[in-house]
């Protein structure tokens, strides 16, 4: 994956963090990797749970499902997004999402803490 946003003079983040150990049931927002150009966090929600995802005003997320899942969002219909598939959370928004799915659902939530790079 190849990011477009200013490098940062930030360590690589070619490296694989294996899934930690949780609790069954439990809500989850684990960092699991970060630098000068993004953070990467982990998000588990059991069904019928719901997260707050609040961007900051000038960092965009991106959140890709790591299951299929369905969310309720507070500001529109559900979504649903299968494996890789990804939804865009634009800077300085806040969205309630709720698991509307029948299992527990993960989610990457890739911060972009650096703005676009020059074509």
């Amino acid at each position: 994956m190849q990011f477009k946003t200013t490098a940062a003079g930030s360590r690589n983040a070619r490296n694989r963090v294996p899934r930690g150990s949780y609790a069954a049931g439990q809500t989850v927002s684990d960092v699991q990797f970060t630098n000068a150009q993004m953070r990467l966090t982990r998000i588990i929600l059991p069904a019928g749970q719901s997260v707050e995802i609040t961007t900051a005003a000038t960092e965009p997320a991106l959140l890709v499902a790591l299951s299929t899942i369905t969310l309720a969002m507070n500001d529109g219909a559900p979504i649903t997004l299968r494996l890789g598939e990804e939804h865009w959370v634009d800077a300085g928004r806040g969205q309630e999402m709720t698991n509307a799915g029948a299992e527990s659902m993960e989610l990457l939530r890739v911060d972009f803490l650096t703005p676009p790079s020059d074509p």
